[in-house]
């Protein structure tokens, strides 16, 4: 099962390294292409040409409808377009997960699962994913690393 994480933009390293292990553990696939290419600092859209602000708009609209469901990591303050992404998302039906600050849209009928945005919190979600994937028969053996240099 693919997993889209939708995270404030300055969370990057944290979603690569440790979400990205915990999805992984579950036998559950990380989906996440900003997450990979972010330096794990805030974002300044007005810096960035409108070009570059389209393609990684189309680049997360991409990993998303190619997602199976979406674990939210929702913080206090930041991370304004993961919003739109969890709208998507809602209308596409899609399972979510939600870890952390509580919003509207953490009561909507496709959120399954609301944790705190611990690491505990977090794994507890990521288990809920697994037994989803599980009831749906899909195969979920844990996934090895991938190989130094991609994530």
């Amino acid at each position: 099962m693919k997993v889209y994480i939708a995270a404030p933009y300055g969370e990057a390293i944290f979603v690569r390294t440790e979400v990205f292990s915990m999805l992984r553990a579950a036998g559950l696939e990380p989906v996440a292409t900003w997450a990979v290419e972010a330096n794990g600092e805030q974002e300044n859209l007005l810096t960035i040409s409108r070009e570059i602000l389209r393609s990684r708009w189309i680049r997360n609209r991409s990993d998303l409808t190619r997602s199976d469901a979406v674990l939210v990591i929702a913080r206090d303050g930041c991370g304004g377009e993961m919003f739109a992404e969890i709208e998507q998302a809602r209308f596409a039906a899609l399972s979510i997960y939600w870890c952390g600050r509580l919003t509207l849209s953490a009561f909507d009928v496709h959120v399954r699962v609301r944790e705190s945005a611990t690491i505990d919190g977090i794994a507890r979600a990521v288990g809920a994913v697994r037994a989803y994937a599980m009831s749906l028969g899909q195969n979920v053996v844990p996934i090895k690393k991938p190989p130094e240099g991609q994530t």
